[in-house]
């Protein structure tokens, strides 16, 4: 028996014996390696959600959205994807509801709502922080852009169902 366990101990490991904690952070790093690959090849590519795709991704969700509460974040997120309670929605997914802004309006989008829209012209301000010229996609893409636009739906009740 002697004679086996020290046989054993004279065999040439391979690799290095490693822990459960290194397998889970190789494991995390190249999960978010391939995510991150996958990202900027979808930045390649025109979409309706591009102008809300520029966060780089993450493995915990950023301060920001946390730290909001549920009925503004549904909202927030609805807003940023273009899947929100507002005529542009409804003319592609919903062709029986009122595609009209209660400003009289034809269409009632998302650019709309944010920068041209009289019934939110008073909180307008809260936007502009962030955006001077209230550009959607600079509305929708950074950290001060989304808490100002967190701050204008808290504000408001832009994006809510008539």
């Amino acid at each position: 028996m002697d004679t086996l366990a020290k046989t054993a101990t004279e065999i040439a490991v391979d690799a290095p014996p490693v822990s459960l904690s290194h397998e889970k952070a190789q494991s995390r790093q190249h999960l978010i390696t391939s995510w991150t690959t996958e990202w900027h090849k979808q930045l390649q590519r025109p979409s309706a959600f591009l102008q809300a795709n520029r966060f780089a991704p993450a493995l915990k969700p950023r301060e920001h959205f946390t730290h909001t509460p549920r009925t503004t974040y549904g909202r927030l997120i609805q807003c940023r994807t273009g899947h929100a309670f507002m005529g542009e929605y409804y003319n592609k997914h919903v062709p029986t509801e009122d595609r009209s802004c209660p400003c009289g309006e034809p269409l009632q989008s998302r650019d709309h709502i944010l920068a041209t829209c009289p019934t939110y012209k008073n909180h307008r301000q809260l936007l502009q922080k962030a955006s001077e010229d209230l550009v959607t996609s600079d509305i929708l893409s950074t950290k001060d852009s989304v808490d100002a636009l967190i701050n204008f739906l808290q504000a408001t009740n832009a994006f809510k169902k008539q």
